[in-house]
């Protein structure tokens, strides 16, 4: 017993200990190769390939041999593999390799097409083969052999992915195409996987061949014969990817009524456009599924999502009309007329509340509302804090902060490390900026920089920083409470009083770190009001002024908006391009230079 433990101890000590010297031995190759040393790293890549049989190593000792100008030592060692690995065709390329940096293209494609020969109608032979040729850059063997693969399992349809991950190397994205095409044809599941690998290529198309040649041949493949909806589908995707809402909604409708999908797919593309505020399609989208009629399973759904459409479009535009805002009101309370008062009907009930309360100025119309709502049977806890919610904020509008930091609090301690309860922190924060209690904002803004939803947390490190930006070297602090009771001001909708307090503020402290914020606040009031003059003035004040602080470049892209929406594309691409120049490290750059190649047409 004794022996056989001191044998099996000796040979654990060997094992370590050659285990040991192969680690340092592979150190010290690799090592030598950085650093050119090829002299020093072959003997050993030498060693550890005799030793271990791992093909990496002897790859590495085959580049010493040629960086070393050793071709026939390294010809002689590869066809010994050869003879002792004669299954191994992979040798065979690492021969054609060498005779091909040593020009000799004959020898080169004999070596090669011996290994094509030799194929055997196995998967694994066939794909080991082709995967030697690309790790070789020969990409048309290994094209060959695919195709040889096809020929000898006699399924011209297999290798869809691998042959069109190599014409994605060749940038042939029209046989790409083809192949993923195929791969669809074949089986239609494999629509995520194509869509994935699409993408992928579509992100290295730094030159933008790619998407419209996919669109055409999307296209000519629906419009043929006996068209697999597959491709439908695929075109739809490429135009969500493309945000081009129109067409993607004559792909989601086709779908739509060739499958019988009651408006699923055009509910999720509404979302979609929403996202991308392109209102007009989600609209459209939403008339399809009330089109569908009262007993289609998603009607309130359309219905819903048609107003709260108009609503978002009403705010967005910033249109003010009462004639538009009552038409819209209209609209809501004939829908609440229509349907009965339930909890799946809330978000239609919450935008009316807002639109009374903050369009139309009705207070009490949209607390009484907002009382009845919460009042209502079936509400779950998360249904009932959009509801307190919507009434703090309604609270906050009309001037009775104490009311609404008391339902802030509440929504906050029922929701705590949620998102809506991180939202009900946040404003409460924010009441207490509006207030002018600055210290006690900072301190409840800094523990919401570390919240779980990032949207939270973005708004609270951006006041936050505004707060510490434009206090710490002013003392009283007056022109940032001055200038937070102009942002309550326009929450109120009291814009007049607002710019009056602005003014007041650029007029009583010059040069003071909080002017941009104050002209930039004017912008965006003159915005809301559209007086697209006066904003435009606000905006250049902070060019022209301030062309070093903070907002400059966010004031280039606002002015550069404006005028690409009065058609001065020349003024447009006049500030597109300075922030392009000026101000390189911007967020704005990359949508800013889309831009201006669109402008100028290309």
């Amino acid at each position: 017993m004794k022996k056989t433990i001191a044998i099996l101890t000796i040979l654990i000590t060997f094992w370590i200990e050659g285990s040991f010297a192969q680690q340092s031995d592979s150190q010290l190759a690799f090592q030598y190769y950085r650093d050119k040393q090829y002299e020093k790293a072959a003997p050993l890549f030498d060693k550890l390939y005799s030793r271990t049989r791992s093909r990496s190593y002897f790859n590495y000792y085959i580049y010493c041999l040629t960086n070393l100008k050793e071709y026939s030592l390294a010809e002689k060692i590869i066809k010994k593999e050869i003879r002792r690995n004669p299954s191994n065709k992979s040798f065979l390329v690492e021969l054609g390799y060498l005779y091909k940096q040593t020009n000799k293209p004959g020898k080169m494609q004999e070596k090669y097409q011996l290994a094509i020969k030799k194929l055997l109608p196995v998967d694994r032979d066939i794909k080991d083969l082709a995967n030697a040729f690309v790790s070789k850059r020969e990409y048309e063997m290994a094209l060959a052999t695919y195709e040889k693969g096809r020929s000898i399992r006699k399924q011209n349809h297999l290798y869809y992915f691998e042959i069109a991950n190599i014409h994605l190397y060749q940038r042939n994205f029209e046989k790409m195409l083809e192949e993923f095409m195929i791969a669809l044809s074949v089986d239609p599941t494999k629509l995520k996987q194509v869509e994935s690998r699409l993408q992928s290529a579509l992100f290295q198309d730094i030159n933008g061949d790619l998407a419209p040649l996919m669109k055409r041949k999307l296209i000519q493949r629906i419009q043929s014969k006996n068209s697999n909806p597959v491709f439908n589908e695929l075109l739809l995707w490429y135009f969500i990817q493309n945000k081009e809402y129109s067409s993607a909604l004559r792909q989601a409708r086709a779908l739509d009524l060739r499958l019988r999908e009651n408006g699923e797919r055009l509910l999720r593309l509404a979302r979609l456009a929403i996202a991308s505020k392109d209102y007009e399609n989600a609209f459209t989208a939403y008339q399809y599924i009330i089109e569908k009629g009262k007993g289609s399973k998603n009607y309130l759904t359309g219905r819903m999502g048609a107003l709260n459409v108009q609503l978002l479009q009403l705010e967005e535009k910033k249109v003010r009309t009462p004639i538009e805002i009552h038409q819209l009101e209209n609209q809501f309370k004939e829908f609440l007329q229509e349907t009965d008062f339930k909890p799946s009907i809330l978000p239609a009930i919450l935008n009316l509340a807002r639109l009374e309360a903050f369009h139309l100025n009705h207070i009490n119309e949209s607390t009484q509302l907002l009382e009845k709502a919460s009042k209502m049977k079936g509400l779950n806890s998360r249904r009932r804090s959009e509801v307190k919610m919507l009434r703090a904020d309604v609270a906050l509008l009309a001037g009775k902060i104490w009311d609404s930091i008391l339902l802030y609090a509440q929504i906050e301690k029922a929701n705590k490390n949620n998102p809506i309860g991180f939202e009900a922190k946040f404003k409460k924060a924010k009441v207490a900026y509006y207030s002018g209690d600055l210290d006690w904002a900072q301190t409840q803004l800094d523990v919401l920089k570390g919240s779980t939803s990032k949207l939270i947390a973005n708004d609270a490190i951006a006041l936050s920083q505004l707060i510490n930006d434009n206090t710490s070297l002013d003392s009283t602090e007056q022109a940032m409470k001055q200038y937070a009771r102009a942002d309550y001001l326009h929450y109120q909708r009291k814009d007049t009083a607002a710019l009056a307090t602005l003014d007041s503020l650029i007029r009583n402290h010059p040069g003071h770190s909080l002017l941009d914020e104050a002209y930039f606040k004017k912008f965006e009031i003159y915005s809301f009001l559209k007086e697209k003059d006066k904003a435009l003035e606000a905006l250049n004040k902070i060019v022209n002024d301030s062309p070093y602080e903070l907002l400059a470049d966010k004031a280039l892209f606002q002015r550069a908006l404006l005028h690409e929406a009065e058609k001065q594309n020349q003024k447009a691409m006049d500030s597109y391009k300075m922030i392009l120049t000026n101000y390189p490290g911007s967020i704005f750059v990359i949508e800013a230079r889309n831009r201006y190649r669109a402008l100028r047409g290309n």
